[in-house]
């Protein structure tokens, strides 16, 4: 071979080492980016479960009481009305010093001089008449809940000796009470529910509850069970806070 030729094929030979070196290279790249993709994704479906959803059912029979403890909630907080720490009536402060005494129990405290009162969706709804106010807020709920059956029994069949007319009446009212309404945390007006209203833990019980305050220390406005709102647990005096929530 003359010395032209076994050049030529020298170099021919480097450059399928090269080739091969970039070949080799690429794969171990393509293998290192499927296992951090693999990765991400076992993140993620880890992180998905983690992410609290928060929904309630409530009767459609009682909704427009729920909202209307909603707002009467919202207002205390927009204008800044405290509870007496004895007996948790709400009092109004209208001037003068801190020093307050409660005219239900002559309890004596001071007043907590807060920042101004958090801005909620609901807000503004405060602004409007009485007669507005449950209508503007059942219309923006309107828009983001579900309407439920929640009967699980069959309907009883109308009695002969029952008239027709009254007969229709329970019958219409059966139907408010088996559907209810579905609220989730997915919509700005259904966080602002959801962070105000809380199922009774009590199995025999299940009552809708509204927080007025800004304490998580419930009690059960039907059966007079002591919970947490944060975590629905039972409560047996203020140290549970301390300790857990």
């Amino acid at each position: 071979m003359c010395p032209k030729d076994y050049l030529n094929e020298q170099m021919k030979l480097l450059k399928q080492k090269e080739l091969h070196q970039l070949r080799k290279e690429k794969e171990a790249t393509l293998a290192k980016l499927n296992e951090t993709k693999g990765q991400k994704k076992t993140w993620n479906e880890q992180r998905i479960p983690t992410q609290r959803y928060r929904h309630i059912f409530i009767k459609l029979s009682e909704k427009n009481t729920l909202l209307q403890e909603i707002l009467t909630a919202e207002r205390m907080n927009a204008d800044d009305i405290q509870f007496c720490s004895e007996c948790h009536v709400a009092i109004e402060k209208n001037g003068g010093c801190s020093h307050m005494q409660c005219k239900r129990c002559n309890f004596d405290f001071t007043w907590q001089t807060k920042q101004e009162p958090t801005q909620t969706v609901i807000t503004p709804y405060l602004e409007r008449n009485d007669s507005t106010k449950i209508e503007s807020i059942k219309e923006e709920l309107n828009k983001v809940a579900y309407l439920v059956d929640t009967s699980v029994e069959e309907k009883p069949k109308q009695h002969k000796d029952i008239p027709s007319d009254q007969a229709h009446e329970q019958e219409e009212q059966k139907d408010d009470d088996d559907l209810s309404i579905l609220i989730d945390d997915e919509s700005t007006i259904g966080s602002v529910i959801l962070n105000r209203v809380i199922t009774c833990p009590n199995e025999a019980c299940r009552k809708t509850n509204v927080k007025v305050t800004q304490d998580n220390w419930m009690v059960c406005s039907a059966c007079m069970e002591q919970f947490c709102f944060l975590c629905g647990s039972g409560v047996n005096g203020i140290k549970y806070f301390e300790k857990i929530c």
